[in-house]
């Protein structure tokens, strides 16, 4: 998958007459999928590239810095475009230039000039330029002046309400992992960097890797303990999460300001100091249970282990 950044009044030969789909894809969920495939078989009809228009960053981002609700990283959706074959990805750096764009004024400098298109495929709840004023009915008006086709995808249904990115992130927040991954089509993951624990997990007999995500607006999942996959090292590991305050073992306010992620790998044999910095993925299959305060430290074990027997006994029959 060949990658370009796009810049206003561009040209870029390799891609005229392309047909693209355009939006934020945050997540690339089933319901942008369906955009994609669209997108796929209108270039077969005009025999022409197909690709991906999108932001970088996506433009909740740079409007509300507070924004900790991002459902794939940077990185993360280009990887998730090139595992479904996306031809090529157009990425536009979003800013404030951009945001301030007149509808027409961005179609022209970033996709009419830029890529001169067959056909622009898109969301029916598609908006662009400034404050959103461009809708699908300006698009289609913007298609027959420039020459190209405009073709709008209805909104894929889940159990009778359209798949969203704002439904994923809800169900995520809530804690409704399993369901979110059916409307992602594949599990949700963070990747973060291993960082300096307390060391109180391996205490009680379950050494964890702590991680840090350096994407400050990536969405961390709900509190609580979490069946997870990871990939560390080039290896993949079964292994328990927990998100939160930990709270049997915080004393202090400061503590119980600052949220932790914590993994346990099934049969990871490596420590801590040697693995800090390294890079670590974290898939989420399923949350089973929120966090607790536990009495004391052997009824929090106690539980640490039911947590695991539980999960070990979900995969031994996926395997079987």
């Amino acid at each position: 998958m060949q990658i370009y950044n796009i810049k206003p009044h561009g040209h870029y030969t390799k891609l005229f007459g392309a047909v693209i789909a355009l939006g934020s894809f945050d997540g690339v969920h089933r319901g942008h999928q369906k955009i994609l495939q669209t997108a796929r078989i209108l270039a077969k009809k005009y025999n022409k590239p197909y690709g991906v228009i999108t932001y970088q960053p996506i433009p909740q981002v740079l409007l509300h810095k507070d924004f900790h609700f991002l459902l794939a990283t940077d990185k993360e959706k280009v990887k998730i475009f090139r595992d479904l074959s996306v031809g090529f990805l157009g990425l536009i750096k979003f800013t404030k230039q951009i945001m301030n764009l007149e509808a027409q004024d961005y179609i022209l400098q970033y996709i009419v000039k830029p890529i001169r298109p067959s056909a622009v495929v898109v969301g029916v709840d598609h908006h662009f330029g400034k404050a959103h004023k461009g809708n699908v009915a300006l698009l289609k008006k913007f298609g027959k002046e420039f020459n190209f086709e405009v073709k709008v995808v209805s909104s894929l249904k889940y159990h009778g309400a359209p798949i969203k990115s704002t439904r994923i992130r809800e169900l995520i927040i809530l804690g409704h992992i399993k369901r979110a991954n059916e409307l992602l089509d594949r599990k949700y993951s963070m990747t973060g960097k291993v960082i300096k624990g307390k060391g109180l997990a391996r205490q009680l007999g379950f050494p964890t890797l702590n991680l840090h995500m350096p994407d400050k607006a990536k969405l961390v999942p709900a509190d609580g303990v979490h069946q997870v996959k990871v990939n560390f090292e080039g290896k993949q590991y079964d292994g328990v999460m927990n998100i939160g305050f930990a709270p049997t073992i915080t004393n202090s306010l400061q503590a119980y300001q600052m949220r932790s992620l914590e993994v346990h790998l099934f049969g990871y044999q490596g420590n801590e100091q040697t693995s800090l910095n390294k890079l670590i993925t974290v898939e989420f299959f399923e949350r089973l249970r929120p966090e607790k305060r536990f009495d004391n430290l052997e009824a929090l074990k106690k539980q640490i282990a039911d947590d695991i027997m539980q999960i070990k006994q979900k995969i031994l029959p996926a395997r079987s």
